[in-house]
């Protein structure tokens, strides 16, 4: 059976309305899912205490949903706190990297 097991989303512009809130029937949804054993991870740009309003909205905290924060620098499971963040790559790592996705016909963008 291939049953949907997580669902990652980003927030500004996909999970988020133009009011910069979550409509009630997407909230609804994804509390459903959630309540069906699907974990939700929110993935963003943002720092961890800009998405505590939301972490508290879907209720992660309560169904071992996950944040992604700050370009993917961490990750926090929002009902145990675990965190793990990650390094930045040393100017070779992130040579040796781009270097292979070229041979591989990749494209990359690098900030």
């Amino acid at each position: 059976m291939n049953k949907l097991q997580l669902l990652i989303t980003d927030i500004d512009g996909t999970l988020l309305n133009t009011q910069k809130q979550i409509s009630k029937q997407t909230l609804d949804y994804l509390i459903h899912l959630q309540q069906n054993d699907v974990v939700i991870a929110l993935c963003s740009g943002r720092i961890p205490a800009e998405l505590q309003s939301l972490v508290k909205q879907l209720q992660l905290d309560k169904y071992g949903g996950y944040i992604i924060h700050t370009n993917g620098a961490g990750i926090i499971n929002c009902k145990t706190l675990d965190s793990v963040n990650f390094s930045p790559l040393h100017l070779n790592e992130m040579q040796e990297l781009t270097d292979l996705a070229k041979k591989n016909n990749l494209y990359t963008i690098v900030e």
